[in-house]
């Protein structure tokens, strides 16, 4: 997925905060605009740990370059959102755990990944579900393939039929040349991409993959 274009105006300079742990983004002197723009991404859930529903774990909702108004505000209150952890059945199904929400303060947040179903149902052996992106009035997107940016408000997980392995929902990669899909992952491992749900457990004995952790990214315009 490229990234969207935006105006940088003659003698503006283009600068990104990226955050993969809670901290504050503060406004520079020299910002052009009042006005940044906000990629998140919540935490991914982990996937069960199951003998007949091996399922992954849902991506966490995201946003891509949210344009946000800052307005009078001078810093701003940047959390990530956990991963859900690996779960151990010990002997019986057990569902994944949920990532948790990423926010820019106030301003802007996204949930993290629920936790998988703990029934066979929907999708086909192998495919992790897309991840659920967050737009103006929550309107759905369609779902792409497995694993895709796409997606729907509330991401679903990747789920098994017949007692086969449902792989964790793809993530987000972010670095300098855009915004990428993360692959889905098998089961046991955990997520790929920020927002990545884990893979599930191969038995109901063993831990599942985790979710993987949010992130934010912040870019602005400042003056040269």
């Amino acid at each position: 997925m490229a990234w969207e274009e935006f105006f940088i105006p003659s003698g503006g300079v283009l600068k990104r905060q990226l955050f993969t742990s809670d901290g504050t983004w503060t406004k520079p002197e020299k910002l052009i605009g009042g006005q940044v723009w906000v990629t998140i991404i919540g935490g991914g859930s982990s996937g069960n740990s199951a003998t007949t529903a091996k399922n992954g774990g849902n991506s966490g909702q995201y946003l891509i370059r949210h344009p946000v108004d800052l307005g009078a505000t001078t810093s701003v209150s940047v959390t990530t959102g956990a991963g859900g952890a690996g779960v151990n059945g010990a002997g019986s199904d057990t569902t994944g755990l949920p990532g948790s929400p990423s926010s820019f303060g106030t301003l802007l947040s996204v949930l993290g990944g629920v936790a998988p179903s703990i029934n066979r149902e929907e999708y086909p052996d192998n495919n992790g579900g897309a991840l659920g992106r967050v737009s103006s009035g929550n309107t759905g997107y369609p779902v792409d393939k497995a694993g895709s940016p796409g997606g729907q408000f509330s991401a679903p997980s990747g789920m098994a039929t017949n007692g086969n392995n449902g792989a964790g929902a793809g993530g987000l990669l972010l670095d300098s040349s855009g915004v990428k899909a993360g692959t889905v992952v098998p089961f046991a491992t955990g997520g790929f991409g920020y927002g990545a749900g884990g893979g599930p457990s191969n038995s109901n004995s063993s831990v599942s993959g985790a979710g993987a952790p949010g992130a934010v990214m912040v870019e602005w315009i400042e003056s040269a």
